[in-house]
């Protein structure tokens, strides 16, 4: 018997909603949400854009096109280059990783009180 196709949206209704992952990483970083939105030279001032970016696909597996669109991107492609870098530097960057994995766990208490 094969799955319904009508499941798969409950998982994604179970995910933490994109502005709760945007306020946890703002918070953590303490940039205003409005920051987050833009677009700006260099990795230092996109970090939290960037990570944002990554744990909205990671955490909510949120189409690309959705994502460029929350970001104000013009290319979806552009998420997903952003997506691979800031995958590839958790893997390599102990800094990174732990940022993300404070941000993960920040996000998932947040989740348990509902």
């Amino acid at each position: 018997m094969e799955k319904d196709d009508s499941e798969v949206p409950d998982s994604n209704k179970m995910a933490p909603e994109p502005v709760t992952i945007i306020n946890e990483i703002c918070h953590y970083y303490q940039v205003p949400s409005d920051e987050i939105l833009k677009t700006r030279r260099g990795w230092w001032f996109n970090k939290p854009r960037n990570i944002a970016i990554y744990l909205i696909r990671l955490l909510r597996t949120e189409k690309l096109t959705a994502i460029s669109d929350m970001f104000n991107m013009q290319l979806y492609s552009a998420v997903s280059s952003v997506i691979q870098r800031v995958g590839a530097l958790r893997k390599k960057d102990k800094n990174i990783r732990k940022d993300i994995d404070i941000i993960i766990k920040n996000i998932s208490k947040g989740q348990l009180k509902i």
